[in-house]
């Protein structure tokens, strides 16, 4: 099996907060990385297969090494 993500991936562990809307929060976990093209990351529990689901986080600029 190949990988097929094209994007840099950082190693950043945020809380994440995952539901059908943000503050809904059934979720709670951490990021694993992320990239300017998705993100990886570890729930307390899964969600059904099928949701659809919406993610916050706040991603601190000097963690990717952006300008702030």
């Amino acid at each position: 099996m190949t990988d097929a993500r094209t994007g840099r991936r950082f190693p950043v562990h945020i809380p994440v907060r995952v539901g059908d809307t943000p503050a809904s929060a059934e979720h709670v976990g951490l990021t694993e990385n992320i990239s300017s093209s998705g993100a990886y990351f570890w729930l307390d529990t899964p969600p059904e297969i099928g949701s659809i689901i919406e993610c916050e986080m706040t991603i601190p600029s000097k963690t990717i090494g952006a300008r702030s």
